[in-house]
């Protein structure tokens, strides 16, 4: 299976509530409209630290969500990566057992070291 990963999209808004309500189900912990709204505002907002990477199968479908977010590090004396949420969804979970641990390395860049994030990612918000 072909997997890429991209950063989240508005036309991503169902298939990331899909796998946000199996997220949630898989912890057992109830999932309102309201929260899911609220996250996929804080996903959007430019000013929020949240952040979302997604997994796309070759026809562009979401099959895997990342939100993770920077934190300071006082042991770093830096701003370092936490991975919130990470989820597969279940029907391919197997088919892409390598590029999984890719998904997980490129969220964690993404989120640290900071300068490198904004290096890496053209148009990162500045924090």
């Amino acid at each position: 299976m072909s997997v890429t990963i991209d950063r989240l999209k508005d036309s991503d808004k169902a298939d990331w509530r899909r796998l946000y309500n199996g997220y949630a189900a898989f912890y057992k912990m109830p999932m309102t409209d309201e929260t899911a709204e609220r996250v996929w505002g804080w996903l959007h907002d430019a000013e929020h630290v949240q952040e979302a990477l997604v997994a796309r199968d070759a026809t562009g479908r979401v099959i895997g969500l990342a939100h993770f977010r920077a934190m300071p590090s006082p042991l770093r004396g830096a701003y370092a990566g936490f991975l919130d949420d990470l989820f597969v969804d279940p029907d391919v979970r197997g088919q892409a057992a390598g590029r999984a641990e890719r998904y997980r390395r490129r969220a964690r860049l993404a989120s640290h070291p900071l300068d490198h994030r904004r290096q890496q990612l053209p148009g990162a918000r500045r924090l």
